[in-house]
């Protein structure tokens, strides 16, 4: 689970290893990557140009949504990672990044985490005191 703003906290992105990666990731998670709108054109254009907003004819605020994106699945990918317990010096090696971005980023998620789960009960309870309010909690996109 990787908090929206994630993205901030990774600034420096190499476009050529994220593409890399994005190669060699299983059919089911390039699946799931392309659900949350990771494109590999976009990635392509990234290693091309230094960002993947070049070249682009969409407005400045849908450019930004789209780098949030594909920031955000790499990031979720390190903690993948991470989370399936692959030594932290393996992970900033294959990603790139120091590892106070790493425990940082571990840190952001399990507080989000945190959040959410107390959310969900939160309006569990609310839903058992008020019959009228309506079904689970859906996050802003």
């Amino acid at each position: 689970m990787t908090p929206v703003y994630i993205q901030d906290q990774w600034s420096n992105i190499d476009w050529m290893q994220y593409l890399c990666l994005w190669e060699q990731l299983p059919a089911d998670m390039k699946r799931v990557a392309e659900l949350v709108g990771v494109q590999e054109r976009y990635l392509a254009r990234a290693v091309r140009s230094g960002s993947g907003c070049a070249g682009l004819r969409q407005s400045a605020a849908a450019q930004a949504r789209c780098a949030a994106v594909h920031r955000r699945f790499f990031a979720a990918m390190a903690l993948h990672e991470l989370a399936n317990e692959v030594p932290l010096s393996t992970v900033v090696k294959k990603y790139g990044c120091t590892r106070g971005v790493l425990q940082s980023l571990q840190q952001s998620a399990a507080t989000f985490a945190g959040i959410t789960c107390i959310a969900s009960h939160t309006h569990t309870h609310l839903k058992a005191l008020c019959p009228g309010l309506p079904g689970e909690p859906v996050p802003e996109r």
